[in-house]
């Protein structure tokens, strides 16, 4: 049997599968986030933050989550109005600015966290666990290519 080139343009290509699923995975979180009342925006500062116990000075969440100075600070001004940060001024430098969650930010944080915990399990619900071991394999293969990136 011949294929054809309509054939060929219907099975998809590993880069279309993979950029559907990034699609199908993105969409969800997005509506998980957006569940809990999550920004697009706070989520990078949000992980920044959940990852030290001394919340973090402005800048330094600046210099880790590549966002603009003036992104993580309208960003911070938005959280902190709705309850999911606080912001202290250094005693000792009235320069510098720590950033913390409050108990609502780490509600979130957790809420997040779990969010991603069950797109992941969804994720690796068809597969074994020897395939996904070789699926990271080929990612960890394929985004080493990109190092340049």
């Amino acid at each position: 049997m011949k294929t054809t080139n309509a054939d060929a343009r219907a099975e998809k290509t590993a880069y279309m599968l993979f950029g559907e699923l990034s699609r199908i995975v993105m969409k969800r979180f997005r509506a998980d986030r957006d569940s809990m009342g999550m920004k697009e925006g706070y989520r990078h500062i949000m992980y920044h933050l959940s990852h030290g116990d001394d919340g973090a000075a402005q800048q330094v969440i600046v210099s880790h989550t590549h966002l603009s100075a003036p992104t993580v600070s309208v960003s911070l001004g938005r959280m902190e109005r709705e309850g999911i940060v606080r912001r202290v001024t250094d005693e000792n430098d009235q320069r510098s600015v720590h950033v913390f969650l409050t108990e609502k930010g780490w509600e979130m944080e957790r809420a997040r966290r779990k969010s991603m915990c069950d797109v992941e399990r969804e994720f690796y619900s068809n597969i074994t666990e020897e395939e996904q071991e070789q699926l990271r394999a080929i990612l960890k293969k394929i985004r080493d290519g990109f190092a340049g990136v």
